[in-house]
């Protein structure tokens, strides 16, 4: 298919309610993966992240979120860990 266009913060927690509204079950973990590279998506991807995390949003524990990058590990280290203490990876 190829790429369309980037996702929204909102586009990314309603793919979240979507999921927990179709299993009836909690979600304990949320990972940024696999849906291209969230770096290049930054802005959204961070306030999605800041979203599930937030008291006053989904209230999921911060470690229990963890955005995977393939090569800008350098930015997402310095920056995400600036705006919320969330778990990184590069794959």
């Amino acid at each position: 298919m190829g790429f369309i266009k980037n996702l929204t913060a909102g586009e990314i927690v309603d793919q979240y309610l979507l999921i927990l509204n179709s299993i009836n079950k909690r979600i304990t973990n949320v990972v940024f993966m696999g849906m291209g590279e969230p770096f290049l998506n930054y802005q959204q991807v961070v306030n999605a992240a800041n979203f599930l995390n937030h008291k006053e949003g989904i209230n999921l524990s911060a470690k229990r979120i963890t955005i995977s990058t393939v090569g800008l590990f350098q930015k997402s280290r310095n920056t995400l860990k600036k705006v919320i203490n969330i778990n990184w990876q590069l794959a």
